[in-house]
């Protein structure tokens, strides 16, 4: 063999060599890394997935947190049991005042059952029985979802006694209010807390226990007296206070003044609110595609006898049922003696 060809197979040989021993080398190296970026990559989806959970359970923590805020307290234990007797009697006389400031008459509210959950909640129905126009029951309904209260409208019914806005309908509501077992026992409705020195005009910190049972975050409102106050801040048992919130005005108030939880909302934001659920007109039906032309039924030929009064009632036909009964005028300069009903439609001349 000549000498150029030992050297090639010699080079073909060293070559073969480093090929299976790189390979060998290679993978020793990258398989290792391979396996550490499968970890890293496990390691990142469980890492995210715990992050997920924890944001769940911090949104349900802080959501359990208003529900403690906003839930009624139970009766104080008796014969080794918790009740809520009291809190659906107080929740009763809550609704009642509600009803009867927002305008609904022939008023029934009548108590549901109470259901309990265990050891964690029993729930508190009610029954509202009574007739208001439209637009009062929608200031009810506003007033109800503002309160700082954890309730609920399970039903609502409304039996239509006519088209007209004024109109009173008959109206039936059930209500359902959540008490937490793991409140302490309350004897209020709303948390509420007796000054115990005079919080003068100018005054913007107060000193509340938390045994008072108000939430542990600032943000909402107390009143004393006619004047409304928002919790800006609450650093251990010292709370900071917007004075006069809601259109009210700050004034004094003397030591046993009792400060109580109220609605974050004014007067004109109850209005306002009040304003677009009347417009909204949930309730009504579709309105159909149909075009009215009111118009005066031709009453024919009328016997007239002379020096005796015309009496003639006019009917409309062809009106839009929901604006209500049509109501009647006369238009320019009208004969003596000629008088016409707004509402009756009666024509009278003498």
């Amino acid at each position: 063999m000549q000498t150029r060809e030992k050297q090639l197979l010699i080079g073909l040989g060293i070559a073969l060599a480093v090929w299976q021993i790189g390979g060998r080398l290679v993978g020793s190296i990258t398989e290792p890394l391979s396996s550490r970026w499968s970890q890293i990559e496990q390691l990142e989806k469980s890492v995210a997935t715990a992050e997920e959970a924890a944001l769940d359970a911090a949104r349900k923590k802080k959501q359990l947190r208003q529900w403690r805020d906003m839930a009624l307290s139970p009766d104080q234990k008796r014969g080794g049991r918790i009740d809520a007797t009291n809190a659906q009697r107080l929740y009763l006389e809550w609704l009642t005042e509600l009803a009867q400031k927002t305008g609904l008459g022939s008023l029934r509210v009548l108590p549901g059952q109470r259901a309990p959950k265990g050891d964690i909640y029993i729930a508190i129905g009610a029954t509202i029985e009574g007739d208001a126009t439209y637009e009062q029951l929608c200031q009810f309904l506003v007033e109800f979802e503002a309160a700082p209260l954890l309730q609920r409208l399970g039903r609502v019914r409304i039996d239509s006694q006519g088209a007209a806005f004024s109109s009173r309908h008959k109206v039936y509501l059930d209500t359902e209010a959540l008490v937490l077992l793991s409140l302490p026992p309350g004897s209020t409705l709303y948390a509420s807390h007796s000054l115990q020195q005079e919080l003068t005009i100018d005054a913007t910190t107060i000193d509340v226990p938390p045994q008072a049972g108000f939430p542990t975050t600032a943000g909402f409102f107390i009143k004393a007296n006619e004047e409304t106050m928002e919790v800006t801040k609450i650093i251990g048992n010292r709370w900071t206070l917007r004075r006069g919130a809601n259109e009210t005005i700050a004034s004094a108030h003397s030591s046993g003044t009792v400060l109580s939880r109220t609605t974050g909302m004014s007067p004109t934001q109850l209005q306002t609110a009040t304003r677009k659920l009347i417009d909204a007109n949930l309730f009504a039906k579709p309105v159909p595609l149909v075009e009215y032309q009111p118009s005066i039924t031709d009453p024919g030929l009328l016997a007239v006898v002379r020096g005796a009064k015309l009496t003639h009632k006019l009917e409309v036909q062809n009106a839009n049922p929901a604006l209500g009964e049509p109501t009647f005028r006369l238009r320019g300069d009208s004969p003596s003696g000629l008088a016409l009903s707004k509402e009756t439609g009666l024509l009278e001349w003498t």
